[in-house]
């Protein structure tokens, strides 16, 4: 059968790319200093994270989280290889499936990290429908869009640390 998330990581390289433009070890994200204002201590959001568990950013988003919904977007939608169209599976089935909330559920905060470059903007459109419907308005999506020209095979795991 034909996975219509197929599409996953098409943009990338068989192998991780290496060039002068991607750098190892820490980066300085402007972006997330702006969502690190944002967050203020005393209150308590509702945050979901749609990168991998990760210690530091748990303790990280601890501080003002009153929950944190951890979903392995990736890894989740790579490992089922059974959906397609032709099965009538839609994208709003699979994502309901997939991630189950209920109908009160409400994040304040997203954060994608970089799974956008890895949507296709069909697929893109569709899981921020779903996830549309457990936002409210002034709901925070976090994501980092690469300009290169090639990205790893997978996605990236982003920790805090600091």
């Amino acid at each position: 059968m034909k996975n219509w998330l197929a599409s996953l990581g098409l943009r990338a390289q068989q192998k991780p790319v290496r060039t002068r433009h991607l750098r190892e070890g820490p980066q300085i994200s402007l972006a997330l200093s702006v969502l690190f204002r944002h967050l203020r201590v005393g209150r308590k959001y509702n945050i979901l994270d749609l990168g991998p568990a990760c210690g530091p950013n748990v303790d990280f988003f601890s501080q003002f989280a009153s929950k944190i919904y951890i979903e392995d977007f990736y890894q989740t939608l790579t490992s089922f290889g059974y959906l397609s169209p032709e099965d009538g599976i839609s994208y709003e089935e699979a994502f309901e499936y997939f991630f189950p909330y209920w109908e009160n559920t409400r994040f304040d905060y997203i954060i994608g990290w970089d799974i956008v470059n890895y949507l296709k903007r069909e697929e893109f459109y569709h899981l921020i429908s779903y996830l549309g419907r457990f936002c409210h308005p002034g709901t925070c999506f976090f994501s980092l869009v690469s300009t290169l020209k090639h990205i790893p095979e997978r996605p990236t795991t982003f920790k805090i640390i600091d």
